[in-house]
């Protein structure tokens, strides 16, 4: 048994990885419910009512929550951590969007999840929508989704530019992440 638990080692970079991972759903998930929203209003909400039942599962709820606080500390220490601030113009650009998406997300955040959890608002697409057309808040929504997406996308690239498969479906790849994006948008 303790052979095979030292097989199991989790590494920062692995730990990164994994709580990347677990965002990227969570992104990927919100875009593909906004997305609903090109069909109709009612096939947005009836989607968020998914959505919702999952990610604010209270087990999901820890998972994603430890996911997001454990990523950006992993991410802050392997900057303290790197011998030379020297990287690839795309390497600066993903670390940069990656320490912007907190501050990005700070507005979002309260408006949703905050606001449903200490007040008992029902954040409704309906609600959102108005609130963001409404308050001119629809730039800031709008690089919110492009940082985060990006971000996330550029991680999925670090990680598995180096095999083959993810080479051979590159291009799939970019091309599905920005229908996404734009449909979500």
């Amino acid at each position: 048994m303790g052979k095979n638990l030292k097989s199991i080692h989790l590494s920062p970079r692995r730990l990164r990885l994994a709580t990347g991972t677990v965002l990227l759903l969570y992104v990927l998930t919100h875009l593909s419910n906004h997305a609903l929203g090109l069909w109709s209003l009612a096939a947005a909400e009836a989607g968020r009512q998914v959505f919702t039942a999952f990610w604010r599962n209270p087990v999901v709820t820890v998972v994603f929550y430890g996911s997001l606080l454990l990523h950006f500390g992993l991410a802050l220490s392997a900057l303290v951590e790197r011998r030379s601030l020297v990287m690839s113009p795309t390497e600066l650009l993903r670390i940069v969007l990656g320490f912007l998406i907190p501050f990005l997300l700070a507005g979002h955040f309260s408006q949703t999840r905050l606001v449903h959890e200490l007040y008992a608002v029902d954040d409704t697409y309906r609600r959102n929508v108005s609130l963001m057309w409404f308050n001119d808040y629809s730039l800031w929504q709008m690089t919110l989704l492009t940082v985060a997406w990006t971000h996330g996308c550029l991680g999925i690239h670090f990680a598995f530019r180096h095999r083959a498969e993810y080479r051979r479906l590159q291009s799939a790849f970019v091309v599905a992440a920005t229908v996404l994006a734009v449909l979500a948008a």
